[in-house]
């Protein structure tokens, strides 16, 4: 899965301290994104086509996103379904058949294929992951405090108590959080 952002979207927020060129860009990068999307629940960007198995019983499927663009097919026991027995809302991507009758008490019977996520990744996320990486870069060996004789460097800690490595703080959770699928999806 491509990152949320690129090394040099990373020097440039970095104004130049972490280089284009820097290796461990792309792997704190391509970390901080997985982060993201495992405690938001899906892919969020970019859109792509997803296929998800998902169990019946209910008026309504909760698709595992958050921004469908698109459904192209519904399986129920692995027949297709006609388009023209369904709908999905614009605005929730939720499913329904449109004579409002239950999905089949299945599980793992309803197979349906979509299109999901944003066509850009939100500038938030990207601020998020930008400022993640970059202090998780800023001490990757975890210290917060070097000193040889009268210099002393200091750096932040990326979470109360913890200094370098990849953490999500409360006030990027609080950003993730509208990204963040229900729990019935």
């Amino acid at each position: 899965m491509v990152a949320f952002a690129t090394p040099a979207e990373l020097s440039s927020f970095t104004k130049g301290r972490i280089s284009p060129t820097d290796e461990r860009s792309q792997l704190v990068l391509d970390g901080a994104t997985e982060a993201i999307r495992r405690y938001a629940r899906w892919h969020i960007a970019p859109a792509e086509d997803v296929t998800a198995t998902l169990d019946g019983g209910g008026e309504v499927l909760y698709l595992p996103s958050l921004q469908v663009n698109s459904v192209a097919s519904v399986s129920v026991r692995g027949a297709v379904l006609d388009p023209a027995g369904y709908e999905w809302s614009r605005q929730t991507g939720n499913l329904r058949r449109v004579d409002h009758l239950d999905f089949p008490d299945v599980w793992g019977g309803i197979v349906v294929a979509f299109n999901s996520g944003y066509q850009d990744v939100p500038a938030d996320l990207k601020g998020v992951v930008l400022q993640v990486t970059s202090m998780a870069l800023s001490s990757p060996t975890g210290a917060t405090r070097e000193q040889a004789g009268q210099v002393a460097m200091q750096w932040a800690t990326t979470a109360p108590g913890v200094s370098g490595g990849l953490s999500l703080l409360d006030r990027d959770l609080a950003i993730i959080e509208a990204y963040r699928l229900p729990s019935e999806a």
